[in-house]
């Protein structure tokens, strides 16, 4: 219980170096350190919800629009219950910028790779249908049934393992390991 303590104020510690703020999926992982892992999976489900009770009532009045309010309105939901269930657990929220630090120059320093390798990637996908289009009729529609495809075998893959490992990793961090 003692190292348990310990481990808590080590985590809050760390949550309040933490400088900045990016919606409701760092909340989740807040709350995963905390061995809370109903909530941070149930509270997706509230953006849908949103979408469903917003895309009826407004659709008469604004459109297709009504579906961009029920998302918008159902992700400020869902940011503001985790929020409040980070606070039951004891981290406070705070949101201001204190400046550039060491830690934030390395992570930007670490980005540009990362945006060049995206770049790469659509500029294959960009010759990949450009290649197609020069292909008998019905290759282009192939070619992103195929991506299609792919990318829901990834998505599938990519949230199961996030789900399985996010916990860990989330906890090895608030730890300080």
């Amino acid at each position: 219980m003692r190292l348990r303590r310990r481990r808590w104020r080590r985590a809050r510690c760390n949550w309040r170096r933490w400088r900045g703020f990016y919606g409701a999926s760092n909340c989740a992982v807040v709350l995963n350190t905390l061995d809370w892992y109903a909530w941070p999976a149930l509270s997706a489900e509230i953006t849908q919800l949103g979408i469903l009770i917003c895309a009826p009532l407004l659709a008469a009045r604004y459109g297709v629009w009504a579906m961009v309010d029920g998302a918008l309105a159902g992700t400020v939901l869902q940011t503001l219950m985790l929020v409040r269930w980070m606070e039951r657990g004891g981290y406070k929220l705070r949101l201001w910028w204190h400046g550039a630090s060491a830690a934030t120059r390395e992570v930007a320093g670490q980005y540009g790779p990362v945006l060049l390798s995206s770049v790469v990637a659509s500029a294959g996908l960009l010759v990949d249908q450009a290649m197609a289009a020069m292909l008998p009729a019905g290759s282009v529609a192939t070619l992103a049934y195929a991506h299609r495809f792919a990318g829901a075998f990834q998505a599938l893959a990519g949230g199961t393992l996030n789900a399985a490992m996010t916990p860990s990793f989330s906890r090895l961090v608030a730890y300080g390991a």
